[in-house]
């Protein structure tokens, strides 16, 4: 059974981890502590049911600097490091379909022949629908084998970003954490991430496509370089 944060430092601890951003900065030692405990205080007091002293949230987050943000580097040390050794590449004019699962379980034949011919497919499959990643140039022919009535949405123009990593995301599963956070801090817009055996997936707008790019492989030459050094 989940145990209830009872302090100040512990309802402190799991706000600032629960959000990913904000860990980022506040371990980056950006942030003005006095401003982010004035922010905080009442989401704390109301969690706690009591009033709390700005000054005791402020003392929170940096006890919350000095000893949960070793091991927040660490993790971000091990994906770097994994990214170092990773394949990168960089697919230009995609686009993301969102289609209806029936129509793509009934042309699966079909739709095995056109994916021969594609540069990159990927599908991810949810209970409902499908998020289906092809070249542009082979988006009418899925529109025309699983039908437009059951395309939901398409987002056209886009870039795919291919991370092939040497371990499973899932044994690294901050990876995906770690990638979000190092785009959307750039401002890099995400539509779509997502992990496929040993690969991250990373849809993004084609106007975000070298900016995400080069940030990714900035980060995985820099990590070893220093490994080398």
């Amino acid at each position: 059974m989940k145990s209830i944060p009872s302090s100040v430092a512990e309802v402190v601890r799991k706000i600032i981890s629960s959000k990913p951003m904000l860990a980022h900065y506040v371990c980056m030692d950006v942030v003005n502590h006095s401003a982010l405990a004035r922010k905080l205080r009442d989401e704390v007091s109301k969690y706690l049911g009591k009033d709390v002293k700005v000054d005791t949230v402020k003392i929170a987050i940096i006890r919350f600097r000095e000893k949960e943000c070793a091991r927040f580097k660490d993790l971000a040390d091990e994906v770097r490091a994994l990214l170092s050794q990773s394949s990168i590449k960089l697919e230009h004019s995609a686009a993301l379909a969102i289609v209806r699962k029936e129509a793509l379980l009934l042309n699966l034949e079909n739709l095995g022949k056109v994916i021969q011919m594609l540069r990159f497919f990927n599908m991810l499959q949810g209970p409902r629908d499908s998020v289906v990643i092809v070249p542009m140039e082979g988006l009418t022919t899925l529109m025309s084998i699983v039908g437009q009535e059951y395309v939901e949405t398409v987002y056209a123009n886009q870039a795919v970003v291919i991370v092939s990593m040497p371990k499973l995301p899932i044994e690294v599963p901050h990876a995906l954490t770690f990638l979000i956070g190092l785009l959307t801090l750039n401002g890099v817009r995400v539509t779509h991430i997502a992990s496929c055996n040993r690969d991250i997936v990373i849809v993004v707008p084609e106007d975000d496509a070298s900016t995400a790019y080069e940030l990714i492989t900035d980060v995985a030459q820099r990590m070893d370089a220093s490994r080398r050094s």
